[in-house]
């Protein structure tokens, strides 16, 4: 209940319910009530995942793994522990970027996915995400050197994620392709498909996929030989980077600023003595 309390500060109800879930631990044990304890073990995960204190992520994600091995297989519970793990281990790859934590991810959405039932309610969730997780393996393989395999996985992906109804993993998608097509230096499908996303995170209104999707664009622009456009671009993402006040992106664009204005200065000059 206090979990999904509307009323109050969420910190608070957060509190309260891990609280009540852990004094439910204390009679549901492993060993006498191995199923009340797997339920209410998943439960307690969400809600520290939810917290987000430091050490919380990790405790939920060892804790769902601890409650999945003792459910029956292919049960709802079951089936979505998986889901949640699926999510929990996709989360703590985007803080650490451990390929080990993606390829755990992948194989809990292919449990789920396996196991649902073609009538249960989150179904199209469920599909959505196995694509999803192995479109960003394939972003990680192709910049791991791995052009074919990845650029496979990444369009094979968006093939499954193209009629999905959530454009927020399909602009994902896209971007994750834009970004390997752009290590592979194949600079104008990179920029198609940067916009391709650019204008989902737009409708979305996602400025961090936005933020993403302009520093990725200026870059390519640069390469292509269009800096002036390129500059406008980087100089966007900067804006929306101070937004999200993310300072190590702000620091990067920063240096690449400062060298292409050199770049364009020294154009400019040697523009203004070739008209003399």
């Amino acid at each position: 209940a206090y979990s999904d309390r509307i009323r109050g500060e969420r910190g608070e109800n957060l509190e309260e319910a891990i609280a009540a879930y852990h004094r439910s631990l204390e009679v549901y044990t492993r060993d006498g009530y191995p199923e009340d304890w797997a339920l209410t073990q998943n439960n307690l995960a969400r809600a520290y995942r939810e917290r987000e204190r430091d050490g919380d992520l990790d405790r939920a994600i060892s804790m769902m793994q601890e409650a999945i091995a003792v459910q029956c297989y292919g049960s709802e519970f079951s089936i979505n522990g998986q889901f949640s793990l699926g999510n929990a281990l996709a989360a703590r790859y985007d803080r650490d970027n451990n390929p080990e934590d993606l390829a755990a991810a992948e194989k809990a959405y292919a449990i789920a996915l396996d196991c649902i039932d073609p009538e249960h309610y989150d179904i199209e969730l469920y599909r959505n995400a196995l694509p999803s997780v192995r479109a960003i393996m394939g972003g990680r393989l192709v910049r791991d050197g791995q052009w074919k395999k990845g650029l496979e996985l990444l369009l094979t992906s968006l093939d499954e994620l193209k009629n999905a109804k959530d454009d927020q993993v399909y602009a994902n998608a896209l971007y994750q392709t834009a970004r390997a097509y752009e290590y592979e230096d194949n600079q104008p499908k990179a920029r198609t498909y940067y916009r391709d996303a650019l204008r989902l995170y737009q409708r979305l209104g996602n400025t961090l996929g936005m933020a993403r999707c302009r520093y990725g664009l200026g870059n390519v622009l640069i390469n292509q030989g269009f800096p002036k456009k390129g500059k406008i671009e980087l100089e966007t993402a900067r804006e929306l980077y101070e937004t999200l006040d993310k300072q190590d992106k702000i620091e990067d664009i920063d240096r690449l600023l400062s060298s292409l204005r050199q770049t364009l200065a020294q154009l400019d000059a040697y523009d203004q003595n070739t008209a003399q």
